[in-house]
């Protein structure tokens, strides 16, 4: 072949791959259709090097898509985009219990037996898992994560990845945590904390734990003639394997409303929401450089603005969940589901299906991923699994 012909054809490569790294993430079907042009082209999507630098380029990925927990219903997959998820399978009754890093978190019980599904919607692949032996099981919390050293969380499909199972035990007043590793298919050794005291009973709320750092946060309330008195967040620590309890003093965040959120802001501190009838409040946890934390109120919304239909809800509205790392947050209205852009101040209604309900406390988990055609995701997945990378059944 004539060495012009040959650097003709290198150049037009990289145009291709230039334009193709151009697309934008929150249309996935852009990618699909590219893939079905021609097997250069699925190539050069399925390579290493085209979605590191996809992933470089956009940096962050898009939310393609959320799903809900809902009592006595399966779990649901509600896009935002023109993705759509693969599985998972409809044998049993699942709840959602996480979502995160391109990996969603199901729950189901078998002959009574509690059982965990590690359920990847770009491949359809599912990892099952049961829970670990430990006291005071009927009050607990889950998060999935990737465990992948060095990854930017964009595309960590075929990785490792970790489940954390967190309990709490009202007789012996403890709180335990054990981490699930995908690598070595074992539980560690459980940590546990005392709790501080609690008039008449304490348990977790329905809203998803949030990442910061190396730490998993989630969220406690303590009840006393079925009102709710105090919370406190529980902190598992990844690294150190160890748990803690962090109070939240009423000097230092007033509770304004019984269905806070955690959150995580775009500079990566912990946050915790409020929504007292239509005044969304927002406080952030401050550390000094001499290691103490406080609270200090940092966002005060009133959505009576342009932000909602104010004129078509009946009752006021809830929070749902939030993105990590976005200062984007869900509220659940009479007329439907709410995106609200702390930041810019926006509004985007997400569905009209998933309305308020009197009786039922909400919560949503947003897929945040960038996307790769099904065909693609398996070459990769199936390179992974050659090199001895993955651990996820399909």
């Amino acid at each position: 072949m004539p060495a012009k012909l040959v650097r003709e054809l290198g150049e037009m490569e990289e145009l291709v791959e230039e334009i193709l790294t151009r697309l934008p993430p929150d249309e996935p079907g852009n990618l699909l259709r590219a893939s079905l042009v021609c097997k250069p082209w699925l190539g050069l999507l399925a390579s290493h090097g085209f979605r590191r630098r996809y992933g470089e380029f956009h940096r962050t990925p898009p939310m393609l898509g959320f799903l809900h927990d809902w009592p006595k219903t399966r779990a649901e997959f509600f896009p935002t985009t023109d993705f759509r998820a693969r599985g998972p399978d409809h044998k049993h009754q699942y709840s959602v219990k996480d979502c995160r890093h391109g990996r969603i978190l199901l729950s189901y019980k078998d002959d009574n037996q509690p059982i965990f599904v590690v359920w990847d919607p770009m491949t359809g692949g599912q990892t099952v898992l049961c829970r670990p032996e430990m006291s005071g099981a009927s009050r607990w919390q889950a998060s999935v994560l990737c465990a992948a050293d060095s990854c930017s969380h964009g595309d960590c499909h075929s990785g490792p990845f970790v489940v954390v199972f967190v309990t709490l035990d009202e007789q012996e007043g403890v709180a335990t945590a054990s981490a699930y590793s995908s690598e070595t298919s074992t539980w560690c050794s459980p940590a546990l904390t005392a709790i501080a005291p609690f008039e008449e009973e304490i348990d977790f709320y329905d809203s998803p734990s949030v990442l910061v750092g190396d730490a998993l946060y989630f969220l406690v309330f303590r009840e006393q003639d079925d009102e709710v008195i105090e919370d406190s967040i529980l902190k598992y620590d990844l690294g150190k394997s160890c748990l803690s309890e962090i109070l939240l003093p009423e000097e230092e965040v007033e509770r304004a409303s019984n269905n806070p959120i955690l959150m995580v802001g775009e500079d990566g501190r912990l946050g915790i929401a409020h929504l007292f009838f239509y005044c969304l409040s927002v406080w952030w946890r401050e550390v000094d450089p001499d290691g103490v934390a406080s609270w200090t109120q940092r966002i005060d919304i009133d959505l009576k603005t342009d932000l909602f239909p104010l004129g078509n809800f009946s009752i006021p509205p809830e929070l749902g969940g939030s993105v990590e790392g976005t200062g984007i947050i869900f509220v659940i209205s009479k007329v439907g589901t709410y995106m609200i852009d702390l930041k810019s101040q926006t509004s985007k209604k997400l569905s009209s299906k998933l309305y308020q309900h009197p009786n039922v406390r909400w919560s949503l988990f947003p897929y945040v991923s960038f996307y790769y055609p099904p065909a693609v995701a398996g070459v990769v997945a199936e390179a992974s699994s050659e090199a001895g990378h993955g651990n996820e059944e399909t």
